[in-house]
């Protein structure tokens, strides 16, 4: 793909955009955080199961993959290939449940010590491992992969994870199930990262006119699905049907004789070199385009995560603003007249956690409003219309601390050391004062004003943290903030990758520089 010299920054542009999306996900329902996760989730798999251990070793043989629809004989056509039992065939749907990876001798202890693992980790640990020494795999492992049928449920991922990895896609369909729908997307996918993908058509009969017709019909379905350029048969490997299997489990090796001679010519060493540079350097521009996309995504996220929570706690503000204002204007004296605090901060709570319902509901009438919102706010989450169920307890805490804290009030206005009993007489004026402008105790005889003044800022600010305590329900329903330069560091990483000059290019240059000397 690129020249030496650039591939360190290669790589670590591909880290800095896997490293970063690893950070953040779509929240907001909808649309894009679907399409957002996805992608966001098949570039940091792509980057770090195939293009950083590709990059990191070129020279490691080409990696097949082959995919298909249960009962299309995949297993047939692997056994066919190496004229042996590599994954065992049956009549059963699907017979191959788990991964069978088929790779040269002298890659064995390279293999099991890292291939394998990843291999292993990747797409199941039941993957079995067949070792030979057919020339085939010298440069070329295959990896025999379950049903893509088997992709929805939970054992499930196994061809999409093996695809994560290969350099090459061998697809197996069958006469009877060459116009499924069912693999088109997984198609795309390998198409779209730039992997080549070979198509073989399995269980042809012999009549010949009809093995034209089927294969000049599977190769317009092709093209329509954007998986082929033009309509040619030729590109297709067709394998007749057999009566009867050999003792291996697969067909005489003339039956896929020519898919056997372009795989050989795919693992002669030039030619591999070319197409593992054209399949990373697809994989690497594609990676780019999704990443670059992705960020634009991921600002449009975070404007609107950061729209929602500001309303939310401009709401709550806005409600501790009220409170204060209430306080000042004496609404809260009948409180005072009770005269004992257990009573009063029960009674006092009741209010500030009624307060906290009421923004609670209209931030929730907010969201609703707000596309976006609206999906936060669907069942599972009602919750967020009433004020959360610690709000009352949170707010009884707020306030005892400030009780509390009325002690050191009290001794600091009256710079002289206190009785206990006289303090909690003092402290009981204060609170009192604090709650009825009008009430005026007559044991204090200086810094009343300012210490009622203070009293009231203190309870203010202890009503606001109850409130902030209730609005950060809505900010964990948002997740973190993005961090501020996030996705402008995955367009600078993308936009590097996209640059950078193909080997066309290269080689262009290198021809011009070479006539002008």
């Amino acid at each position: 793909m690129a020249t030496t010299d650039v591939l360190s920054t290669v790589r670590d542009s591909l880290e800095t955009i896997a490293v970063s999306l690893d950070e953040v996900s779509f929240v907001i329902p909808g649309p894009r955080r679907d399409e957002g996760e996805i992608a966001r989730t098949a570039v940091i798999e792509t980057i770090r199961k195939y293009l950083l251990h590709r990059l990191r070793e070129p020279d490691a043989p080409v990696v097949a993959a082959l995919v298909g629809l249960s009962g299309v004989g995949k297993s047939t056509i692997l056994n066919s290939l190496a004229q042996d039992t590599v994954s065992a065939p049956g009549v059963v749907r699907p017979t191959t449940k788990s991964g069978v990876l088929w790779a040269h001798r002298d890659h064995a202890a390279r293999y099991w010590t890292e291939f394998v693992g990843r291999v292993r980790d990747q797409i199941g640990p039941t993957t079995d491992i067949v070792i030979g020494d057919d020339p085939l795999t010298r440069h070329l492992t295959f990896v025999d992969t379950p049903p893509l049928e088997l992709l929805p449920d939970g054992s499930a991922t196994t061809a999409a994870e093996t695809l994560m990895f290969a350099d090459l896609c061998v697809f197996v369909t069958s006469v009877g199930r060459y116009a499924d729908a069912a693999p088109l997307d997984f198609l795309d996918a390998a198409r779209a990262r730039g992997i080549p993908i070979l198509f073989v058509l399995n269980r042809l009969p012999a009549d010949a006119e009809w093995r034209r017709r089927l294969l000049a019909d599977f190769a317009e379905k092709l093209v329509a699905a954007g998986l082929m350029p033009d309509p040619d048969p030729e590109f297709i490997f067709g394998v007749e049907e057999a009566t009867s299997l050999r003792w291996h489990g697969g067909l005489a090796p003339e039956a896929v004789g020519a898919l056997r001679k372009e795989l050989s010519e795919v693992s002669d060493p030039e030619f591999r070199i070319v197409m593992i540079d054209g399949t990373a350097e697809a994989t690497v521009r594609a990676i780019a385009d999704r990443a670059e996309s992705l960020a634009a995504m991921l600002r449009a996220e975070d404007g609107e995560r950061r729209q929602l929570g500001a309303r939310a706690r401009e709401i709550y503000e806005g409600a501790t603003l009220r409170l204060s204002h209430d306080l000042a204007a004496g609404r809260f004296a009948v409180l005072a007249a009770r005269g004992v605090w257990a009573q009063a901060s029960l009674d006092l709570a009741g209010l500030i956690t009624r307060a906290a319902g009421i923004a609670a509901e209209e931030t929730a009438n907010e969201w609703l409003a707000h596309p976006g919102g609206k999906g936060l706010l669907d069942p599972g989450h009602e919750g967020l219309r009433r004020h959360g169920p610690e709000a009352a307890q949170v707010t009884r805490t707020e306030l005892d601390h400030w009780m509390r804290g009325l002690d050191d009030l009290v001794t600091s206005a009256r710079r002289l050391l206190v009785g206990k009993r006289k303090k909690r007489r003092l402290v009981r004026d204060l609170w009192r004062a604090v709650l009825d402008p009008t009430f005026d105790p007559s044991r204090w005889r200086r810094g009343r004003a300012a210490t009622v003044v203070r009293a009231r800022e203190l309870l203010v600010e202890a009503m606001g943290r109850a409130l902030a305590a209730d609005t950060n329900r809505f900010s964990r329903r948002l997740g973190s903030d993005i961090e501020p330069g996030l996705p402008d560091r995955v367009l600078a990483a993308a936009m590097y990758l996209r640059d950078l000059p193909s080997e066309d290019d290269i080689e262009g240059a290198e021809g011009v520089a070479a006539r002008g000397n």
